[in-house]
């Protein structure tokens, strides 16, 4: 059994979101899987759906809220796959499932190493809640601190521990791609498209790719 996590929290992504993203799975994982939602309000996910709930006294937020999944006492997986909600799944994925040696990230080449001092990005991991609670440990020591000094979860990864990355011909960015077609990029022979914050910043053409690959999908 394969387990996987998303996170949903706030009002920026819906159930509909972590639905969809369990139907793609569906389509594209041939390993008997588990998905798992660590969120703050669980109202219309599907009941296939393991529920992780925040913690009552949850203070953060965006996507330092991922920072949760190296904590043993809420996520409390040994191994496990994280994956974004705002990704499209476009082919098999059991060769990323199959990572769980290490912590593994996202090795992102669309980021030019003379602009992003980190190139990597946390839209999927590998984790291990138990062997890498060490991050939380970290983490807790000065939240304030590492949150003002590293810009997201994944430089606060970045600058403090060492970890591997999967493929790099497994994902590209629809943003930041490197051919265009139409308006955004779609390389098909992917297995991983990661939307980079489009709901929030292009909200009329977050679902595109989507409907495009999945017009079958029923909407509730």
């Amino acid at each position: 059994m394969k387990n996987i996590v998303c996170i949903k929290w706030g009002h920026l992504y819906s159930a509909e979101d972590v639905n969809m993203l369990e139907y793609m799975l569906k389509e594209n994982v041939t390993y008997p899987f588990q998905l798992y939602c660590l969120t703050d309000d669980c109202f219309n996910i599907n009941r296939s759906i393991e529920i992780i709930s925040f913690p009552k006294d949850n203070d953060l937020e965006g996507h330092w809220n991922k920072m949760y999944l190296f904590n043993k006492d809420v996520v409390g997986l040994d191994n496990f796959t994280y994956i974004d909600l705002d990704v499209v799944i476009q082919n098999n994925i059991d060769e990323i499932l199959d990572y769980n040696k290490r912590l593994t990230l996202i090795k992102a080449w669309w980021k030019k190493s003379e602009v992003w001092k980190n190139t990597y990005n946390s839209s999927v991991m590998s984790i291990d809640t138990i062997r890498d609670r060490y991050i939380w440990e970290r983490f807790v020591e000065n939240t304030d601190y590492h949150m003002c000094k590293n810009i997201g979860d994944d430089d606060f990864l970045f600058n403090n521990f060492e970890f591997d990355h999967y493929q790099q011909n497994w994902f590209y960015s629809r943003v930041y791609g490197e051919e265009k077609t139409k308006t955004r990029y779609y390389k098909p022979e992917k297995k991983i498209c990661l939307l980079n914050s489009m709901k929030k910043f292009y909200p009329r053409e977050y679902y595109n790719l989507f409907v495009e690959l999945y017009p079958e999908y029923q909407y509730q």
